[in-house]
């Protein structure tokens, strides 16, 4: 049986909470309840997340030169493609979106648990993963969204970001 009740007693009572960023993945933020973020857009919204959230962003696909947009040309770009929010932008600006796949979700998943149990272990690749790619993100990104993420970074998904170089490039 589905109710409003069991959707916020089971969102302020799980261990964490799994989410694509919707409505919803706000009440498990009022009880403090860990979060993984997935397929995250628009990346200047960062900073309505906290340390003990997890993020793995959507990909950004240039359809006409068949490769990934880096993540320094999403943040520079003119047309502001880290705060569009509608398909239509990205579609104007030649861009596909892609999905994470079921295993970025796993891992980040397995991470953000490891991270609350306690048995996370920050390697120096790991912090130096973290490090890149928000100096990369206080370098690009105009002062109102800077600051509001200063105090209270979300955690990029390790192995996303070990695994697409181009998010710290």
């Amino acid at each position: 049986m589905r109710t409003d009740f069991l959707d916020v007693y089971l969102s302020a009572n799980c261990e964490i909470f799994i989410s694509t960023v919707l409505g919803i993945d706000s009440i498990p933020e009022i009880f403090r309840v860990p979060r993984v973020l997935t397929n995250y857009i628009p990346i200047a919204n960062f900073g309505k997340y906290g340390p003990q959230d997890l993020i793995i962003p959507k990909q950004y696909w240039i359809e006409n030169e068949n490769r990934y947009m880096p993540f320094s040309e999403i943040v520079a770009s003119k047309n502001a493609l880290g705060s569009c929010t509608s398909s239509y932008e990205y579609q104007r600006a030649g861009l596909k979106l892609v999905e994470n796949t079921p295993d970025e979700i796993t891992l980040a998943t397995q991470e953000l648990l490891a991270r609350k149990n306690g048995t996370w272990q920050v390697t120096v690749e790991a912090k130096t993963l973290q490090d890149k790619f928000w100096s990369l993100y206080d370098q690009l990104s105009p002062p109102g969204i800077k600051s509001r993420v200063d105090d209270h970074k979300p955690i990029i998904g390790t192995e996303f970001l070990r695994a697409n170089p181009h998010w710290t490039a």
